[in-house]
């Protein structure tokens, strides 16, 4: 038993001593979960009366804190342990006229609490808006086009939903987002950042934009896109896909260096980055919009740091290996992102004859031999030791002599003290 389905557990017990447990259902995702035999992560409680009573109550009872998620509507949360239950109150004058007012049918189900643990609980699920169905045909379908309009989000998250079960979109529902898509512009944009966020960083989200671009909610999420021709979208839109695939399957791009390149994009603000970065003409505008979306600082900067090498590393692929060394020790694992996002950029298949492929490997491969071994040596000479041994005072020649001593590093022509102090004194003889 988890620690979640112990505090459960918990207000249940708490709930029959107050003689309260009747008035209890588990509502929304956690019965849409159950029934469709998936892990419960989260649970969310409705009472008819009370909730702020009874959810103080048993948050003193058991140690755990609580915490008002929204007052207007009476919703509470009470943590413990780190865990937490929702507990909220049920609006309207019956269990139905709650359920009738939530955004889909697949989570406008309830269960009375006292019949969680009852073997034939799935026959006890109160259903009015024919949410059962729905998942039995797989299928996201909106309670009502005014449950969507109320709350626009809701439209974002019809396709986070399919996309995370596995479901198709129903057709009154595509319809209503598509008229109603522009509404989205009046929410929050942390809120819509949020959706999104859930919805990038899935390994199938490609499919996903490829939705949301054929019922026009895309653009009103991306208003850049709205001026960007119908061929150059799909070329943004196909960058898109190379990069989910690049992303999912790199062995088949970088044999060798696979695991690595993994282990670089696992961090979610990369991920989330990148995708962000293909979906717009220019990085420029990518960054733009991350911004306006208040996209984390990590993210922002991430693809910040994208555009401020791309030229470099456009003109670096195929030049000469000291020019590409620098570039290399300039962006350190940065390489992965713009490897990535030059491949994209021209959609090359991994069994494609490309020679932005074969240059994208040459430089992987530079980072991971070269580059590592002889940048492990690095420094040779610390300044301290470099103005002992030639009597300097600190000044902008010791660094400039160091950093020549690291390029000489990086280039192999020294790997050693001995050498670096060698060295060192021819170039400052220069100076």
């Amino acid at each position: 038993m988890t620690a979640m389905e112990t505090l459960l557990r918990s207000f249940i017990h708490f709930a029959g001593k107050q003689a309260v447990l009747q008035d209890c259902f588990l509502v929304g995702g956690a019965v849409r979960d159950m029934f469709l035999g998936r892990e419960l992560s989260d649970y969310d409680l409705l009472l008819r009366r009370d909730a702020r009573k009874y959810a103080e109550a048993f948050a003193a009872e058991t140690g755990g804190r609580c915490i008002v998620l929204d007052e207007l509507y009476g919703t509470m949360r009470v943590t413990h342990g780190g865990h937490y239950l929702d507990i909220c109150l049920m609006q309207g004058a019956a269990l139905e006229d709650d359920l009738a007012n939530r955004d889909f049918t697949l989570n406008a189900m309830a269960l009375p609490l006292g019949a969680l643990h009852a073997p034939d609980r799935n026959e006890q699920i109160i259903d009015p808006c024919g949410g059962r169905d729905d998942l039995a045909q797989k299928r996201v379908r909106m309670v009502s086009a005014d449950n969507l309009t109320k709350d626009p989000l809701r439209m974002l998250r019809a396709y986070r939903f399919a996309q995370e079960l596995g479901f198709i979109i129903e057709g009154k529902t595509i319809e209503t987002i598509r008229q109603h898509g522009p509404m989205i512009a009046h929410v929050a944009v942390e809120r819509i950042t949020d959706e999104l966020r859930h919805v990038l960083l899935a390994a199938t989200s490609y499919q996903t934009i490829r939705l949301m671009d054929r019922d026009r909610l895309l653009e009103q999420i991306f208003p850049d896109l709205i001026t960007v021709g119908k061929i150059p979208r799909q070329k943004l839109l196909q960058s898109f896909g190379y990069l989910e695939h690049i992303l999912n399957n790199p062995h088949l791009y970088f044999p060798g260096h696979a695991e690595a390149f993994s282990a670089y994009f696992r961090k979610p603000s990369r991920r989330m980055a990148m995708k962000l970065a293909v979906l717009f003409p220019s990085l420029a505008a990518a960054e733009e919009n991350a911004k306006r979306l208040r996209c984390s600082r990590a993210e922002i900067d991430y693809i910040a740091g994208m555009r401020r090498y791309a030229d470099r590393f456009s003109d670096a692929m195929g030049a000469e290996k000291e020019e590409r060394l620098k570039l290399v020790h300039t962006i350190g694992p940065g390489l992965y992102a713009q490897i990535l996002y030059h491949i994209c950029q021209e959609c090359i298949c991994q069994l494609a004859d490309s020679l932005t492929v074969y240059y994208c490997r040459e430089m992987l491969d530079l980072y991971h031999g070269e580059y590592q071994e002889r940048a492990a040596l690095l420094p040779l000479l610390t300044g301290d030791e470099l103005m002992k041994a030639l009597s300097l005072s600190p000044s902008p020649r010791v660094g400039k002599i160091l950093a020549e001593l690291e390029q000489m590093t990086l280039d192999g022509r020294i790997s050693t003290k001995r050498e670096a102090l060698a060295a060192a004194q021819i170039v400052n003889a220069h100076f």
